[in-house]
């Protein structure tokens, strides 16, 4: 969420709209406002619940061994399932261990890009998000 519009040219609003767009067909509960909305007073911003945008969610049990980092992460079937119909994998709690693995081919996190979108030259996060 931001606190202010910001503003983009044409074709800058373009491309962020296409790039939207797109990341909302990959994510079906994925919600963004690029200008918000004055007459509501909604801000711009992007959405989604956490527990949807995420590869992997797993919960370790007190006492057990959190998955290794580094390797790939096991999730359970019926965890992603439920993820997939927008459901929480699990009941939260404030005693298990929660490993959350994220990766995708339009984001270079350690560079703050976006990328990979067809069409789209890359571009950095911060000139869309503040």
């Amino acid at each position: 969420e931001l606190e202010q519009s910001i503003k983009l040219g044409m074709l800058q609003r373009a491309f962020v709209s296409a790039a939207m767009a797109f990341v909302k067909s990959t994510n079906p509960f994925f919600h963004y406002s690029i200008a918000g909305d004055p007459t509501t007073g909604e801000p711009p911003h992007m959405a989604f619940p956490f527990f949807a945008g995420m590869n992997r969610v797993v919960a370790t049990p007190p006492g057990q061994p959190p998955p290794p980092l580094g390797v790939a992460i096991e999730e359970s079937a019926e965890s992603m399932k439920n993820r997939a119909k927008g459901r929480p994998p699990f009941e939260w709690n404030t005693q298990d261990t929660y490993t959350f693995a994220l990766w995708s081919a339009y984001t270079d996190f350690l560079s703050w890009k976006v990328l990979n979108l067809p069409g789209i030259r890359p571009f950095a996060l911060q000139s869309v998000l503040g």
